[in-house]
């Protein structure tokens, strides 16, 4: 049985040589993944930008019809609402589609087919229940619990599935404090934001992508005065970054519509992992709780090879890392290991679509003495580290990858692949003097048969 793959379209023609090989490498399944062959297509794609006239930045804005008032006033109070809005001036509006400029590199086509599968979005009635839902769409999520860890772990294979925030509370008869992580996806709604000259596709790619394949130029969504392009959801890793986005021509939504382009790729299916710890440990000393110093774990790999007997029970047959050697000339190592894999989510679903237990992303480096820096313990949020990027999307040698192997109690083999999709350094240092890279890789996880099954 090979991977799982779907139909999407990327923005080959806007990314850089290196972002574009690494895309296609990591994410793509290609019949000719050599450089050579890829860089062929890039350079067609590239091209294609090159030579088209810079777009048109404003769309066409429209009010939407007073009988559709009620439906958006429900819309406005869904609790998830304010998430969408904050405190930013915002409001309903029918926004053309094709010059919106675009942040997200790629969108899932086969995704997006499904969500509009028997929809009318001619009909306007549809079309606002399809991008201002008033009734979310139900999505299955995998859930496992480790109690000799104190970890759940959660998965989904919609990829806008998320740590939504934290919580604290108590039990009223024990007393006892409860702290915890609430879960779920992101806001429902299609959202555009006004930042400066342009305007921004926020949040609706998939949908977005639907209602224009349909023929209809003008999407509902609520429509928000950004006072920067974080609030316009740019700026995150992994999505194009300002100098683009605000240059004379930026990738707007009618590039997806272009083969020359964004080409139809075939794509890895992908599961978004969330796993949920808690830890106890003890430190020397007394420590008053307000002192509470900030600890930075260290990542490591366990020492050797250890048998795992969990759920089904999984006997490791081989583990390790994967090396690479970036033009900074750093050597970056990243590992990630299969803890458990558990029953299917539910009636009716693929014997692969099990709950699975994933470790966090591994890595170790070797830096040479020139990149290295004061050491720190200082802790960083990963908006602090994205800006803090001093040189994004190096280039990187692959020096050895290896599918980590596993093997259940029932005979099941399965195979773990990870690989290094992009990595930027940052102006940081961790408390070893190392600068801090923000690493991004791609994971799937094989069921492998044996010839002749």
């Amino acid at each position: 049985m090979g991977n799982a793959t779907k139909n999407a379209r990327a923005l080959m023609g806007f990314m850089d040589e290196q972002e574009a090989l690494n895309f296609l490498k990591g994410s793509c399944v290609l019949e000719d993944a050599s450089d050579e062959k890829l860089g062929v297509l890039w350079r067609s794609a590239k091209s294609a930008v090159d030579v088209a006239t810079p777009p048109d930045l404003v769309p066409e804005i429209l009010d939407i019809e007073e009988r559709h008032r009620p439906h958006l006033e429900t819309v406005a109070r869904d609790p998830v609402f304010p998430e969408a809005v904050g405190k930013l001036k915002w409001s309903f509006k029918l926004v053309e589609i094709d010059k919106l400029v675009c942040f997200q590199k790629y969108v899932d086509t086969d995704y997006s087919e499904r969500l509009a599968a028997g929809k009318d979005l001619a009909d306007i009635a549809t079309l606002l229940e399809f991008c201002l839902p008033l009734k979310p769409t139900p999505r299955r999520v995998g859930t496992s619990h480790d109690p000799t860890q104190n970890a759940y772990t959660l998965s989904s294979s919609t990829l806008d599935f998320r740590v939504v925030g934290a919580f604290q509370s108590h039990d009223p008869v024990t007393k006892r404090r409860i702290y915890g992580f609430a879960t779920g996806f992101g806001v429902p709604f299609i959202q555009v934001a006004h930042f400066r000259d342009r305007y921004v596709l926020k949040n609706g790619y998939h949908r977005a992508f639907v209602v224009r394949n349909a023929g209809v130029h003008h999407v509902p969504c609520i429509l928000v005065e950004a006072e920067s392009l974080a609030d316009a959801g740019g700026g995150r890793p992994g999505f194009f970054q300002e100098p683009l986005l605000m240059s004379r021509s930026p990738p707007t939504f009618s590039s997806f519509l272009v083969d020359a382009i964004a080409p139809p790729l075939k794509v890895h299916a992908l599961t978004k992992v969330v796993r949920i710890r808690a830890e106890e440990f003890v430190l020397p000393g007394v420590v008053q709780p307000q002192a509470m110093p900030e600890l930075r774990e260290k990542p490591s790999m366990p020492p050797s090879p250890v048998s795992i007997e969990r759920g089904e029970g999984i006997t490791i047959e081989r583990e390790g890392w994967n090396v690479y050697r970036l033009e900074d000339g750093t050597i970056l190592k990243v590992s990630q290991l299969l803890m458990n894999l558990g029953a299917s989510f539910g009636p009716g679903l693929a014997p692969l679509e099990r709950s699975m237990e994933l470790t966090n992303v591994f890595v170790a480096l070797s830096v040479p003495t020139g990149l290295r820096g004061p050491p720190s313990r200082q802790q960083y949020s990963p908006t602090d580290l994205a800006s803090a990027v001093v040189q994004r999307n190096l280039r990187f040698v692959k020096t050895r990858e290896t599918a980590n192997e596993y093997v259940t109690a029932s005979g099941e083999r399965f195979e773990l692949s990870l690989v290094l999709a992009d990595v930027s350094r940052t102006n940081k240092f961790d408390a070893t003097g190392n600068p801090i890279y923000l690493v991004n890789t791609q994971v799937s996880i094989q069921q492998v048969v044996p010839v002749g099954d």
